[in-house]
């Protein structure tokens, strides 16, 4: 039997909610979105990254980190095209893509 918490339905719902939430982040970029947002952030993203430590499939697991990479960087630059805080926003999406790419590395260099 598959672990319902596995799935890719349940995977396709984190993917969304990391660009629903990094869109919501860059948009609105005040204090309190920032920091409850990158707790969600983070939560989904470790999430992912149990997906893939988890997952028995090794294309699954190197699939789900390159969609949540994309899903990552499409929801931070499409706020930023509606943000109007640009610089603060660039800081943020440079630093939380410098983080993600390091867990990648560390996943596929000690996991996979």
């Amino acid at each position: 039997m598959v672990n319902p918490l596995y799935s890719r339905k349940l995977l396709i719902l984190v993917l969304l909610g990391i660009y629903a939430t990094s869109f919501y982040i860059v948009y609105n970029f005040d204090f309190t979105t920032i920091v409850y947002g990158t707790v969600i952030l983070v939560t989904l993203l470790a999430y992912i990254g149990v997906y893939a430590v988890k997952h028995i499939d090794v294309r699954d697991s190197v699939s789900a980190l390159v969609f949540s990479a994309i899903f990552l960087v499409l929801g931070l630059l499409s706020g930023l095209v509606f943000s109007s805080n640009v610089l603060g926003a660039v800081l943020y999406i440079l630093s939380f893509i410098i983080a993600f790419i390091g867990l990648i590395y560390a996943v596929t260099k000690y996991v996979l």
